[in-house]
């Protein structure tokens, strides 16, 4: 055997397999089609993607100044359709909901009082309500910070089938309608 066989049998004996597997991984990390030398890249990679936003589907302006709803999503799901808004508030002054969209003191920071139409105006569709008599959808809401804006959800019982199509009415913010169902 040469010096140079011996020397392989060696280091084999004594660790090499682990030497081997990381000789392996570094060639592989070092040779792979993926690794970059690049500083921008790099740092692409290491930055999670933020999701893009939402789109909107409709918008409209409440009657106190600032405060934006914009329907993000209405979603139909086994017999009940879920209203996603997004409320902005691009006032200098905190928004409080207290009973701004509930009329009944139980339902206070809730969108309780937000109803879907159809679009004949013939069926009006109320928030569903849990067993409790609680609204279903975003309950205890806190008051908006100047410049925040936030998701709330708000579930009803789902039109028929054929709907596809709804009008949003919002309580001191002008109907919001023909917003489309998915």
């Amino acid at each position: 055997m040469t010096e140079m066989g011996s020397r392989s049998l060696r280091l084999c004996g004594s660790g090499g397999p682990f030497l081997a597997a990381l000789l392996t991984a570094v060639l592989l990390a070092c040779c792979s089609p993926n690794a970059r030398t690049d500083p921008e890249a790099a740092s692409a990679r290491a930055t999670p993607a933020t999701p893009a936003p939402a789109p909107v589907l409709a918008e409209a302006k409440a009657e106190w100044p600032g405060l934006i709803v914009q329907v993000v999503e209405v979603k139909r799901n086994a017999g009940t359709v879920s209203v996603q808004l997004l409320f902005a508030n691009t006032s200098q002054q905190p928004f409080e909901f207290g009973d701004r969209f509930a009329s009944d003191p139980a339902d206070r920071d809730t969108l309780a009082d937000v109803v879907l139409v159809e679009p004949s105006g013939l069926r009006k569709y109320f928030v569903l309500r849990d067993r409790a008599n609680r609204p279903a959808g975003s309950g205890a809401v806190s008051p908006l910070r100047p410049g925040e804006r936030r998701p709330l959800v708000v579930r009803f019982p789902a039109p028929p089938a054929g709907t596809s199509r709804i009008t949003i009415q919002i309580p001191h913010v002008p109907a919001i309608r023909d917003v489309p169902i998915s």
